[in-house]
């Protein structure tokens, strides 16, 4: 890439240099399996909030610090977030987090 590169120069070169380790996966493929994808995906939004906010010199709450998470349905066409306080991740009881 150069200086003078477009976002869609960007764009090309990334979908280049991704195409292998993206259509390698992580896939999903079942609804169990999509669940567990987005599980993992909103527990490594959360692992980042809560490291970052144990550091001494930030400010923030931890328990009441907003945070956009992904729908954990398994609707595969699915794209929904919201946005909850980080003490409320995981839910209680094991349940997904879903906007519909």
């Amino acid at each position: 890439m150069t200086p003078d590169a477009t976002p869609a120069d960007t764009r090309t070169a990334a979908e280049a240099l991704l195409a292998g380790p993206l259509a390698e996966g992580p896939t999903a493929t079942t609804p169990d399996e999509r669940r567990t994808l987005r599980r993992a995906e909103n527990e490594a939004v959360a692992t980042q909030y809560r490291t970052y906010l144990a550091r001494p010199w930030t400010t923030g709450d931890p328990d009441t610090v907003p945070v956009t998470f992904s729908c954990e349905c398994a609707d595969p066409e699915c794209t929904a977030q919201l946005t909850r306080p980080l003490g409320t991740f995981p839910p209680a009881g094991g349940g997904a987090l879903r906007c519909h």
